[in-house]
């Protein structure tokens, strides 16, 4: 049957002209009509109350100017997803309060969101939901959910813990909101959980000792003394891949090796492939700053070499006011240590000024150590130390494509004797490069882009003549 079309808005509350068309203007005035349509209302002496959704669906169909605001109010609270999945269902799929499986399948197999119509009305419509309340404990419809993303502002996620670990089948978890020790605990009890991506914090310590036998992945925000409570009470047999972003408001270097010591305990095996370490530290302007703002990649990393012989992927970032500072011993532990190799990541620029600094004679430990390895990333290497050629005269052929060394603009610049032997011995140890790579901006003039600048020079790699032809041009400013 044809529905009639939706009435014309009349309004007349004076016969004449003038206060007609005010009173036109008023009802339309979009402010006036969503306070109507969204605020309470009393009749005679009842209770305030606000108007119900069959009544905002009537408004929507009145006239032009009461759709938007009626719309926007109909939608700004779901109780549920049924009304969104609704907008993705075919027509002959009638609406129900409730889906069952048989709904989802339908929904599922018309794939209505490759369809631009449907899929732009399906967003339109999302775009006016502020709440949204989800009774998960009566989710029957979806026992086999395999991965849950909540993204919400604030934290008001700790009250999802006890209802999600219900859901028996779920394998991948991201959770936006901060969650104490107790509820990670919780989540890693379920017993196909594969991956879980959340925030830390310490507010609730347990000293309950756990294994998670099934996770492979996780990755973790929070404070390093959280980060380190957490660890010290998990068993993490299986894990394949960790991230961890690692964020002090007051820097407190010599906590960072207590934290990656209480990491590194959780490994007792050797499954771990990718290690991802982030650390940012702020100063608190309302305390005295540290006495000593550096730190020791030796003891940073050193809890984890022996715990990690599988590792492939490895990215170090450090920002903030700390500073590491590291000889040439620990890159040597680090090659012996980890020769599966793929991707090392240094990501940051600079050591401590008063610190030692490693020296280019790293390069031939990886070449060494590491036939793996494809990426490698470091900060300053200081090219002022001369550079045995028998550790490397031997080592020639590696495989690695992609080579950066940061500069450091307080080291200065070098003279062109320097650089080409630099030059030479980058590319007797590694031949293959791919000369376009790089990961931070252009540094004209500095050591490390100048000796990067003569290897660009020729596609064949040129030796130390074909360097100095280079050097007479352009390419050492």
């Amino acid at each position: 049957m044809s529905q009639p079309p939706p009435a014309r808005c009349h309004v007349s509350v004076d016969s004449t002209p003038a206060t007609a068309s005010a009173s036109r203007r008023l009802v339309e005035t979009y402010d006036i009509l969503w306070r109507i349509f969204s605020g309470p209302r009393t009749r005679g002496s009842q209770s305030p109350y606000l108007l119900s959704p069959a009544d905002l669906a009537r408004c929507t169909r009145v006239c032009h100017a009461f759709h938007d605001p009626a719309v926007r109010v109909l939608w700004s609270t779901l109780d549920g997803f049924i009304p969104l999945w609704q907008l993705l269902a075919p027509l002959d799929l009638p609406f129900q309060a409730k889906y069952n499986e048989e709904c989802f399948r339908i929904v599922v197999d018309a794939q209505l969101w490759n369809d631009s119509k449907c899929w732009d009305r399906f967003l339109n419509h999302a775009h006016y939901v502020l709440t949204l309340r989800v009774a998960i404990s009566h989710m029957d419809a979806s026992p086999h959910l395999a991965t849950f993303t909540l993204q919400v502002l604030d934290d008001a996620g700790h009250w999802l813990v006890d209802e999600m670990v219900q859901l028996q089948s779920l394998r991948k978890i991201n959770f936006s909101p901060t969650l104490s020790l107790e509820d990670v605990h919780a989540l890693l009890t379920m017993p196909n959980l594969a991956s879980l991506n959340a925030r830390v914090s310490g507010e609730c310590e347990t000293d309950v000792f756990m294994t998670a036998s099934n996770l492979h992945v996780l990755e973790l925000h929070g404070s390093s003394p959280d980060i380190s409570r957490l660890f010290a009470t998990l068993n993490l047999p299986s894990l394949e891949s960790l991230e961890l972003n690692i964020f002090d408001t007051t820097p407190c270097g010599p906590g960072l090796p207590i934290c990656t010591a209480a990491i590194a305990r959780a490994f007792i095996s050797s499954t771990l492939r990718r290690l991802h370490l982030t650390f940012n530290a702020t100063f608190d302007y309302n305390q005295l700053p540290p006495s000593d703002p550096s730190v020791s990649l030796s003891a940073l990393l050193q809890p984890l070499l022996h715990q990690t012989p599988n590792l492939e992927i490895f990215t170090l970032r450090f920002d903030g006011p700390l500073k590491l500072w590291a000889t040439d011993d620990v890159f040597e532990e680090m090659a012996q240590s980890w020769p599966s190799l793929q991707t090392l990541r240094l990501d940051f620029r600079a050591w401590h000024d008063s610190g030692p600094m490693p020296t280019p004679a790293v390069l031939a430990r990886f070449a060494r150590s590491c036939p793996r390895l494809q990426d490698l990333v470091l900060p300053y290497l200081n090219y002022r130390i001369d550079v045995d050629p028998a550790l490397y005269r031997e080592l020639h052929g590696h495989a690695l494509r992609r080579l950066f060394i940061a500069d450091d603009r307080s080291m200065g610049t070098a003279g062109p004797d320097r650089v080409l032997a630099l030059a030479e011995m980058v590319n007797n140890l590694f031949p293959h490069l791919d000369l376009s790579f790089r990961s931070y901006i252009k540094n004209p003039g500095m050591p490390w882009w100048k000796v990067f600048d003569c290897l660009r020079v020729s596609p064949t790699r040129p030796s130390a003549r074909g360097l100095l032809h280079a050097a007479s041009h352009s390419y050492l400013p």
